[in-house]
Parts: C-alpha cells; structure tokens; sequence
C-alpha cells in the first residue's frame, strides 16, 4: 500500500479491517501491540496479544495472569495505551481507552473456548513475575507436553482474566516516502465524537 489516504473514512475503514486481520492472523503487524499502564510507581509497558476487535462497541481484547502485577494495575488504573506497528506498510496506532474486567460469566465463557495448549500460559504453579532460581517455566505436573491431552485444566480457570478496552482516542500514522499521514479519532464513547487529519 503505497497510496494516500483520501478521505478518513478510507483510513477508518483501514484501522478496523486491520484490527479484525490481526485478530485471526498471528502474522499480522498488528497481532501483538504494547500495552502501556501507568501506575503510581512509574509507567510500564509490554507486549499484549490481541484478541479480539468490535467496531460497533468500539472496544479491544487481551487476555492475562488474574495472578500478575498487570491484572492488579488494570483494576486499579484502567487508563492504558496500546500502540501498534506494522513496518509493511509502515503504519502505527496508538489506541488510548479504559480498560475494565470481563464479568465473571463471560470470563468463564472464554475460557471455555480456549485450546488447552493456550491454557498453559495459565499454569504456573506461582504468580508470573515470582522469583525463582533457575529458568524454568513453572509449569505444573503434565503440562511439559504441547498437547496436555488429558490433563485436568480446571486449575487454570482461576488465574485466567480477559480485559475489554473501550476505545477513547485512535492516533492514525501512515509513514511513507511521498509524504506521511496521520488522522486522529477522538471522543469514540462520546456523543459527539470526531475525526481530523493531523500534521504527521
């Protein structure tokens, strides 16, 4: 893609078509974003899979660790950013939103859906981010295999947690030789939301 963007309908077009490809397609630039929060101690950020994208809800999914110093972070401060780069064709967003807890139902309903080979990030016997002295996963009995097959992932249930990030602000950047672009979407949960072209 090589192209300008003529109008920001074509470039909101574009964010929402690219957030669903990257949903399904874990080659996507755009499948893995960081995810900023900002806690009293000093912000921090990491890389965050994404999991799911609803244009009419104008919200986004990740999955974590109930167990993590991120869970705890996000109930606390659920203000984040995610930023997204996709180097071909050379195209960034910076998503800012709040981001609130799946209920429990809901949750449960997720976890359902998952492969038990996802439920290993699950299973750790201690919290992600506990020390320990040697490199190793922390995986509970049976969950070496890739396949846990016919291992009990119960266990799993309780330290599974899905965010929803209610989608505030969208900061569009289009790097390119001729000249970049860059159009903001703002006020997204308002009743009067708005979009403009911004210098790049």
């Amino acid at each position: 893609m090589k192209n300008a963007f003529a109008t920001l309908s074509e470039v909101e077009d574009f964010i929402w078509t690219n957030l669903h490809e990257a949903v399904q397609r874990g080659r996507h630039g755009w499948h893995c974003g960081v995810l900023a929060t900002s806690p009293p101690e000093g912000p921090e950020a990491r890389v965050v899979v994404l999991r799911a994208a609803e244009r009419d809800s104008r919200t986004l999914r990740f999955h974590t660790d109930a167990r993590s110093p991120k869970h705890s972070q996000l109930l606390d401060f659920p203000k984040v950013a995610w930023t997204f780069y996709d180097p071909d064709p050379g195209v960034q967003l910076r998503v800012s939103g709040t981001a609130r807890p799946l209920s429990a139902l809901a949750t449960e309903a997720l976890w359902n859906t998952l492969p038990r080979r996802c439920l290993k990030s699950y299973a750790t016997i201690h919290p992600p981010g506990s020390p320990q002295e040697t490199g190793s996963a922390d995986l509970g009995p049976g969950w070496e295999s890739v396949e846990p097959g016919a291992i009990d992932a119960a266990a799993t249930l309780p330290h599974f947690s899905a965010f929803e990030v209610a989608i505030e602000k969208m900061d569009f950047l289009f790097l390119r030789a001729a000249g970049h672009q860059r159009a903001l979407f703002a006020g997204l949960h308002t009743n009067a939301p708005t979009q403009s072209w911004l210098v790049p």
